[in-house]
């Protein structure tokens, strides 16, 4: 039968092939496994920093930024912040929440942002501005805020830029306005 394969050749053929396949599945296989192992150093050599500190000493030794704080805090704050958080994006945005002896956490926000540009819209928390005024404090130039967070609460809130930082302070409503003011007057 001329038609029909010879089993000679047919087992020739298939160790032609075996072969050729055999070095490429090895070589496929090999370069699946570099690139996952490339995939995996960013991870072990840059480990991304964690999104909350313990402290203010402990966000500026890891993020390499001078994160401003008050000189003057009121006796009904708990000085030091409960925690340090942050935001990279839009831009890198240090958050300290700091407690009232009176109604716990939550009671004042200093937020940091850092940008040579402007800043976008994004990194502001009142929902609904009642009133915005200009205002001067220990040589700075402000805008004073008062509205709605999106938590419901009324706020008072001061902005400023020092240079690369983007400085805001948000306050509970129910404590003074000159408060606040003192405070970001004594940020250093």
């Amino acid at each position: 039968m001329e038609g029909a394969p010879q089993p000679k050749r047919i087992g020739s053929l298939l160790k032609e092939i075996s072969g050729v396949l055999f070095p490429f599945t090895l070589v496929l296989l090999g370069t699946a496994i570099a690139l996952y192992v490339l995939g995996q150093l960013p991870g072990i050599i840059f480990k991304p920093p964690p999104q909350q500190y313990q402290s203010v000493e402990e966000a500026e030794a890891d993020l390499e930024v001078d994160i401003f704080v008050p000189a003057y805090s009121p006796e009904y704050l708990v000085w030091l912040p409960t925690a340090v958080g942050i935001q990279r994006q839009p831009v890198l945005m240090t958050i300290q929440s700091i407690s009232s002896r009176r109604e716990g956490d939550g009671m004042l926000y200093i937020r940091q942002a850092i940008s040579k540009g402007t800043l976008p819209e994004v990194i502001f928390t009142l929902r609904k501005v009642e009133v915005q005024s200009p205002v001067s404090f220990d040589g700075k130039t402000a805008i004073l805020l008062f509205g709605e967070g999106e938590d419901g609460r009324w706020y008072n809130e001061v902005r400023w830029r020092d240079g690369d930082h983007y400085l805001i302070l948000t306050m509970t409503a129910n404590y003074p306005l000159a408060e606040l003011l003192r405070i970001a007057g004594s940020m250093r």
